[in-house]
């Protein structure tokens, strides 16, 4: 009898294993499923407006029984399945909420996914100093759960801590992790441009065998190898770069090899039209410039602007642009005046560079303020019925001219709207949605201001203009996205509807035709003069790129690419890495 019952017990108890594993195996499965379908954008858009005030109702109470249901695991793991929408929404405010609601009853968790939910939260919306310090109250970075990784390493970099991140990522790899996400892969490209360990970090990248990291391991490979190229990087150890598998590699080579070809200069057969245009740049954002200036004077012989066209650059940029730009008006018979910013601008101490949300590491040039204070300038001295100003990361094809004739429906400026042509539960469009509220604003009617066609004779520009600039320099905390925010701050309600072909959309990893497009417009980050930028849409602004080689010759043509990566001081936003226009 005895052995039998032995035998009955093992069996009960390898029953209630099997039904343990069964449920735990359908709650797994059940779990996966319900997280896969809480990150489609129409479901996180459905949670993000549902369900925190009914979290914030039950944490902000003090009945037991609301305590009680917050404490237990399913509603739990609901809150960071909320506080996740409301992140990838960059609904922060109401992350916050939830955040603050929930915490006193969890803040003894140790689930990796609420503490990636706090401590994503906490980064996005406040000091990264205090989110540093709940990391350090958690026992330090190394000891991060795995999913978290990604934003351990964003928070590195934001914090400047260039040497830790790739130590970090290191530490990641050899205890086994996997690191997924945009922030991992910004977070180890600055870290690696700031301390110069290409090799190091291109060897972490093959010994880690992730296939979502081999776009970044070819675009260093491919920076070091043009680094070098360029005479900036010596006496290191280049990572190799496989015989023929970079395109921008070849261009390149033979934009600092081949001579400028002679040629008559392009002769301009329009009507001289009382407008002017303007670009804005300084020294990180200078070879966009001309590529796009180029651009516009090479396929536009039609268009020509007894205001002339006008590039203001910061003061360490001007001998270089001026040379260059002198050329490219000699070679289209055009004026192109070259102004020096300072001659413009007051001090810019007050202008905030930093984003109005968690980036890694990234500061924004300055010089993204510039058009404001040029448009006005130009507005104020010239005799011009249209002034367009055009980005630097924009390429221009046949047709600018119309830009000119665009119909302003009695509105002192035409701009695209961000959202145009998109679905409102576009998770990459809600930074847009949420800059937006912040304002008060319509987001359906935030605008981007990359591309922006001002009716000079309208007297609205110059009341406008003088409101962005008072938003720039005395609310900037109100700003995300700065001086596009000022803009649609002040122009609010006074916009006409720019065709989409003169701001026609390109994003980096989004295969775009340009056949419709008369100014494509290089959006996000990275640029495409960034190594980093996907071959995707690259082709394009590299064949602008040979054109304006050919013209200027392979010694200004050197000064114009090494010139993004000289800017000193922190890592700015001008290797191609900028956030909206």
């Amino acid at each position: 009898m005895g052995g039998d019952h032995i035998s009955l017990k093992r069996v009960w108890n390898a029953a209630n294993a099997a039904q343990r594993a069964t449920v735990g195996g359908t709650k797994r499965v059940v779990h996966s499923v319900l997280d896969r379908l809480s990150r489609e954008p129409r479901v996180q858009s459905i949670l993000a407006t549902t369900t925190p005030q009914l979290l914030v109702w039950l944490g902000s109470g003090r009945d037991p029984l609301r305590r009680w249901l917050l404490s237990r695991r399913l509603v739990g793991w609901w809150v960071t399945v909320v506080l996740g929408a409301l992140v990838d929404t960059r609904d922060h405010a109401r992350a916050q909420e939830v955040l603050d609601a929930a915490a006193p009853v969890w803040s003894e968790r140790t689930d990796p996914m609420w503490r990636l939910r706090e401590l994503q939260i906490r980064c996005a919306t406040g000091d990264p100093r205090r989110a540093a310090a709940l990391v350090d109250s958690w026992g330090g970075f190394s000891v991060l759960p795995e999913v978290a990784s990604a934003t351990g390493a964003g928070l590195l970099a934001e914090l400047g801590r260039w040497p830790e991140v790739i130590a970090f990522f290191s530490d990641r790899l050899e205890q086994g992790m996997t690191v997924r996400g945009n922030l991992i892969e910004d977070a180890l490209a600055g870290a690696t441009r700031m301390t110069g360990r290409y090799e190091f970090v291109v060897g972490l990248l093959t010994a880690s065998g992730q296939p979502q990291l081999a776009a970044l391991e070819v675009g260093l490979r491919t920076e070091a190898a043009l680094l070098e190229l360029l005479g900036l990087r010596q006496g290191a150890a280049a990572p190799e770069v496989a015989p023929g598998a970079s395109l921008r590699l070849r261009v390149y080579a033979d934009a600092l090899s081949s001579p400028a070809r002679a040629g008559s200069p392009l002769p301009r057969r329009g009507v001289g039209r009382p407008g002017a245009l303007v670009w804005c740049t300084d020294r990180s954002y200078l070879l966009g410039t001309c590529v796009s200036a180029w651009s516009l004077l090479r396929h536009n012989p039609d268009l020509d602007l007894e205001a002339g066209l006008h590039v203001v650059v910061a003061t360490d940029a001007l001998p270089l642009a001026t040379t260059v730009l002198s050329l490219l008006a000699s070679l289209a018979s055009v004026k192109i005046d070259v102004v020096d910013v300072t001659d413009l601008m007051p001090e810019t101490d007050a202008l905030r560079t930093e984003y109005g949300l968690f980036t890694p590491g990234h500061r924004l040039s300055v010089a993204a303020y510039y058009r404001l204070f040029a448009v006005e300038a130009l507005n104020a001295s010239i005799g011009a019925d249209r002034i367009v100003y055009l980005d630097s990361d924009t390429c221009i094809r046949p047709g600018a001219a119309r830009l000119f004739d665009v119909e302003m429906h009695g509105q002192p400026l035409a701009a695209r709207s961000e959202q145009a042509g998109t679905h409102a539960a576009d998770v990459s469009l809600n930074g847009i949605a949420q800059a937006a509220r912040r304002l008060g604003l319509d987001p359906q009617a935030y605008f981007n201001s990359g591309v922006l066609v001002f009716d000079a004779t309208h007297s609205g520009v110059g009341d406008g203009l003088a409101r962005a600039i008072h938003a720039a320099m005395e609310e900037p905390e109100r700003l995300t996205f700065h001086d596009q925010c000022a803009l649609n701050l002040a122009f609010s309600g006074r916009v006409a509807s720019l065709p989409e072909s003169f701001n026609h959309f390109v994003r980096p990893a989004v295969a775009t035709s340009l056949d419709d497009a008369v100014v494509a417009h290089y959006l996000e980050r990275p640029k495409p003069w960034d190594s980093l930028y996907p071959a995707t849409n690259a082709g394009p602004w590299l064949n602008e790129l040979s054109a304006l080689s050919s013209s200027v010759g392979p010694a200004l043509m050197g000064d114009l690419l090494r010139s993004p990566f000289r800017a000193p001081g922190p890592l700015r936003d001008g290797l191609g890495l900028h956030w909206s226009d």
